[in-house]
C-alpha cells in the first residue's frame, strides 16, 4: 500500500515518512453496502415515477432501460 500524502510504501496506518495515517485498504476499495442500497432506492423510485409520467412510451422505455441496466450493474 502506497501513503495518500506521499505515495511512499505503507506497511501499516502511519507512514513512516511523513507520518500521513493512512485509512486501510477496506475502506478505500469498496463502497459502503448502505450506499449501494440507497443508489438502488433512488434508481428504484426514478424507475416508479418515469412510468406514471406523461411522455411517448418510447421516451419512457429508453429512459427505464438505462435505469435497469444501471441497476443491474449494482446487483452485481
Amino acid at each position: 500500500m502506497n501513503c495518500i500524502n506521499c505515495g511512499g510504501k505503507v506497511v501499516n496506518e502511519k507512514c513512516q515518512y511523513c507520518g500521513t495515517i493512512n485509512p486501510t485498504t477496506s475502506e478505500t476499495k469498496s463502497p459502503t453496502v448502505e450506499k449501494i442500497n440507497n443508489e438502488i432506492q433512488t434508481i428504484t423510485n426514478k424507475i416508479d415515477a418515469i412510468k406514471k409520467m406523461i411522455m411517448p412510451e418510447s421516451l419512457k422505455k429508453n429512459k427505464i432501460k438505462e435505469l435497469q441496466a444501471r441497476l443491474d450493474e449494482l446487483s452485481n
